[in-house]
């Protein structure tokens, strides 16, 4: 019994690795923000296009959600559930969310 349990456990966590690797970006109008507001920790890349700021976050197993805007990429640490749209910067970002994690579900942050 304790050895099918265990086998559980570990199939569980494999199809969770997996599924976090192989999960679908949504982009979402505006800056990527954590739970509490904030833009969080994230690495900056420039002069990258969209693909090559998707390639990164995949790439990258600490890779929450990414962030683009023009030529510039952030790759975040943090889960980014929030996405803060105003005038300037912004507006010209897009947050890509994972839409299969175990974040909460996107929601705007107040302006």
């Amino acid at each position: 019994m304790k050895v099918s349990l265990l086998f559980a456990v570990v199939a569980y966590v494999l199809c969770a690795v997996h599924a976090e690797a192989t999960c679908p970006y949504i982009p979402q109008d505006g800056c990527c923000r954590t739970a509490s507001g904030r833009s969080g920790d994230y690495d900056k890349y420039e002069d990258v296009n969209l693909q090559q700021c998707e390639a990164l976050c995949m790439n990258d197993s600490g890779c929450k959600g990414y962030e683009f805007r023009d030529d510039e990429c952030e790759i975040h640490k943090l889960p980014v559930p929030k996405v803060h749209y105003a005038p300037g910067t912004c507006a010209e970002a897009k947050c890509y969310q994972p839409t299969c994690s175990n974040q909460q579900s996107p929601s705007p942050s107040p302006s």
